[in-house]
């Protein structure tokens, strides 16, 4: 995959996240709206009335808390930004130490570091 599309991905994580809490919390607002319902409801002394609004109050709080239970799901899964950063360069890391080029710098870093190490062993032995 392209690199600039996981970039693009992951500033959109961060988005997602964002638009996602903001729903977890509409969802925790319409709980305690649907438990004062529900509430209103028992107190109430028409019976028919009571069973309806009763039905009416189970049914919405019970499509909204699936929801928010998997809105929440869905915010554990997605990762952060941060970690699709990370994720991004690990792979372009591994592509260049495949390469050919990748090879070659390794082979140059490990040359000039022999180099250093003699150096410095010679400084230690004098």
């Amino acid at each position: 995959m392209n690199i600039a599309l996981y970039l693009y991905l992951a500033d959109l994580c961060n988005s997602i996240k964002i638009i996602g809490f903001i729903c977890v919390a509409i969802t925790g607002i319409l709980v305690i709206i649907g438990f004062f319902m529900f509430a209103a409801a028992v107190d109430n002394d028409d019976e028919e009335f009571t069973t309806g609004l009763i039905k009416v109050a189970r049914t919405k709080l019970k499509l909204i808390l699936i929801s928010a239970i998997i809105e929440t799901l869905i915010l554990c899964v997605i990762p952060s930004g941060n970690t699709v950063y990370l994720m991004v360069g690990a792979t372009a890391t591994q592509e260049l130490s495949v390469s050919e080029t990748g090879q070659k710098v390794m082979k140059a870093i490990n040359v000039k570091l022999d180099e250093i190490i003699s150096k410095s062993e010679q400084r230690q032995s004098e």
